[in-house]
């Protein structure tokens, strides 16, 4: 996991790279946490019949967390905070973020010692070379 960090403010700019790092932060990411990705969401334009995917960038406050061992994705769903474009979805309405390897997310929160102490693990570990045998 490549990860910025930002203790005064308590921000981490994460970027899973493995199912692993999903999982670790499936931990610590909690309820009332602060999460911020890019997200698809469905969007009827007023007077048109279909319904269209448009990429949104969401700030949203955590609620439930599900790892999905089978799609290796990170869903967290929570009430809408910010959402760009604005017309997409009025505020405080549910969304869910699915965050899988390779994607940035941003995660804010008042952060314990030991949860910075599994992070710094977790970017430890992304750096060892995996050998298949």
């Amino acid at each position: 996991m490549r990860a910025k960090i930002n203790r005064s403010e308590g921000i981490i700019q994460a970027n899973p790279e493995t199912y692993e790092d999903l999982w670790v932060l499936s931990r610590l990411i909690t309820s009332n946490s602060i999460v911020s990705s890019k997200s698809n969401r469905k969007y009827k334009p007023p007077g048109s019949n279909k319904e269209e995917r448009i990429s949104v960038y969401t700030t949203l406050e955590a609620e439930k967390i599900e790892l999905h061992k089978h799609s290796n994705s990170l869903r967290v769903t929570g009430k809408i905070l910010e959402i760009k474009p604005e017309f997409i979805a009025p505020l405080n309405s549910y969304h869910t973020i699915e965050v899988n390897t390779g994607d940035e997310i941003k995660i804010q929160k008042t952060w314990k010692s030991y949860e910075y102490d599994i992070l710094h693990e977790a970017i430890e570990n992304s750096k060892r070379p995996i050998v298949n045998i």
